[in-house]
């Protein structure tokens, strides 16, 4: 057992970025839409998006990425995303409160860790019960449900799971005790409204 990153390759990353404080990135589906639609555009040979999750205020994506892919993925899916919210609703500025986050996943626990922190991201901001439930999230197709954000390729972490679904599940959907401190607090505070820039 063991992740099989692509020898070439940079690595996994656990990429997340925040609306202005106040304000709310994702107004409506339309929202959620031209964000699943400006993702799917970033994903390509080089660039794997393993999860992805978007409520109100922030997304958080997984992605793994060739060498020098990741800043340039983000900056046009962040500029794209920003340009179409501004027009959409005649603003200007920024959309987003700082520049991404960005956390190199260091082993298979911390990916394990993040994927689940990702999912379960609408459970514990009190948007629904399950992360099944959510429906702006890869984890739906991840267990073989029909959902948005269908081009996520989950197959490395169900790797780590000899391929069952039922197993992953387990692990996701299972509350911990520790769950509103599962990931990094690098990624807790990097969301929190009082944060300072990263």
């Amino acid at each position: 057992m063991g992740r099989k990153l692509r020898e070439t390759w940079a690595g996994i990353y656990h990429v997340a970025a925040r609306a202005q404080v106040g304000e709310a990135l994702f107004r409506d589906e339309h929202d959620f839409l031209r964000f699943e639609t400006e993702v799917e555009r970033i994903v390509s040979p080089e660039c794997v998006c393993i999860a992805a999750c978007a409520i109100d205020t922030h997304y958080h994506l997984l992605l793994e990425t060739a060498d020098g892919v990741l800043s340039r993925a983000m900056q046009r899916l962040n500029h794209c995303y920003s340009s179409a919210f501004n027009a959409r609703y005649g603003r200007r500025g920024h959309a987003f409160a700082d520049r991404y986050m960005s956390v190199p996943v260091t082993s298979d626990g911390h990916l394990l860790t993040v994927f689940r922190y990702i999912a379960r991201n609408p459970v514990e901001a009190g948007l629904c019960q399950n992360p099944a439930q959510w429906v702006w999230s890869s984890y739906r197709e991840a267990i073989g449900r029909r959902g948005r954000f269908a081009f996520a390729d989950p197959s490395i972490v169900l790797s780590l799971f000899d391929g069952s679904i039922e197993q992953l599940r387990e692990f996701v959907e299972t509350p911990w005790e520790s769950d509103r401190t599962a990931v990094s607090d690098t990624a807790a505070r990097y969301l929190t409204p009082e944060s300072p820039r990263v």
